[in-house]
């Protein structure tokens, strides 16, 4: 346990020491990037056994590419972009949404368009059409994923339930996010003691 806890804090450091370096002299965002990377629960979790260390780590990675690019576009450098956002895509499916930040400055360059809709293909497929074959994959698998609301325990059938009833089962789930669990996933951020959450786990 204390070995997987160290293994994916020399990790958590080595993706901030690249997301430092992915920024280059861009201050601001690397004030950004820290501020993130030091809320209460990241830095709890970031020493976990907790797969979310390496989904927080690539979101880093993702989020600071896309900020370097829209200031001096780089093509190795959105070469590791397209990789950090497959990784992405498979650690956290739903996070590869991130990936998008950067289809504005490609959709605003000066390249050519044919060049352009590569790139953006390239951006979409890797990203969420990684992340699309992932649900795909695991559709008919039998997990517990809000198996409250249709009574069925595969993703495929939940998906389904919720197209057909897009707009009142999103309502209900704001409610939830933004009145009934508020305090809840309040917590969930900065953590009961804040930035002792680490201190406490150690302990």
């Amino acid at each position: 346990l204390y070995f997987g806890r160290a293994a994916n804090m020399a990790f958590a450091l080595i993706v901030l020491y690249g997301t430092m370096r992915a920024l280059g002299p861009c201050e601001k965002w690397k004030l950004g990037v820290l501020c993130l990377a030091g809320m209460p629960m990241t830095a709890f979790l970031l020493p976990s056994v907790s797969a979310d260390s390496t989904a927080i780590g690539f979101s880093l990675l993702v989020v600071s590419l896309g900020l370097r690019l829209g200031d001096c576009w780089n093509e190795r450098r959105f070469v590791a972009f397209l990789a950090c956002a497959f990784l992405l895509a498979l650690c956290k499916p739903p996070y590869s949404v991130l990936a998008f930040m950067i289809l504005p400055t490609i959709c605003s360059s000066g390249r050519r368009w044919g060049t352009k809709t590569i790139q953006v293909a390239l951006v979409l497929a890797l990203s969420a059409g990684t992340a699309t074959l992932w649900q795909a994959s695991v559709a008919y698998l039998v997990i517990p994923f809000r198996s409250d609301i249709n009574g069925s325990l595969t993703m495929r059938d939940q998906v389904a339930f919720f197209l057909r009833n897009p707009v009142s089962l999103s309502f209900a789930f704001a409610r939830q996010f933004l009145v009934v669990r508020a305090f809840e996933y309040w917590r969930c951020v900065v953590g009961g003691v804040g930035w002792l959450a680490p201190l406490v786990a150690v302990s």
